[in-house]
């Protein structure tokens, strides 16, 4: 039998579950470790108990691209910086720079997207190993590292290709 790339979660309440859960989760550890967003919550007067269902999310208060630099240059990290294993950061053209922090976990997250989009997505609208797809970002050099990366993700799940 060949390979399945569908995911697990097989009905919509299932799945209203898990982003609920995953909702659940994000309130709660930005509450606790981020005095940026814990202000945001009392100011908006919700705390992460208040989150019940998918629809609370109009209870969160937005964040915006202003909030980014008026932190500058950690406004909005919810982790201890010895957890940070990476740091992007716009150019600053329009202001203060953008500074966002990844984690480990955060890197590993996106690469699953990555082969979720970049595989399993191709997989399921009939692509097949002998076909290829090309794509451009740019030509700065930060988007010609991440070109190489997604080049090298792509050549490590091409195994999962018939």
């Amino acid at each position: 039998m060949a390979k399945t790339f569908m995911p697990k979660i097989r009905t919509e309440r299932e799945l209203k579950r898990v982003q609920l859960q995953g909702l659940q989760w994000t309130v709660h550890h930005v509450y606790k470790n981020s005095e940026f967003y814990r202000k945001r919550f009392d100011d908006a007067g919700v705390k992460p108990t208040q989150i019940k269902s998918l629809k609370d999310i109009s209870k969160l208060p937005f964040t915006t691209s202003q909030d980014l630099q008026e932190g500058y240059p950690f406004p909005l990290r919810s982790v201890p910086f010895e957890k940070i294993v990476r740091i992007h950061a716009s150019s600053g053209t329009t202001g203060k720079r953008k500074v966002l922090c990844y984690t480990q976990k955060d890197i590993n997250t996106v690469l699953r997207i990555k082969h979720l989009v970049y595989v399993k997505g191709y997989r399921i609208a009939g692509a097949r190993r002998h076909l290829r797809e090309s794509s451009a970002a740019g030509t700065r050099s930060d988007d010609t590292r991440f070109l190489r990366e997604i080049l090298q993700e792509l050549k490590r799940i091409r195994q999962w290709l018939p």
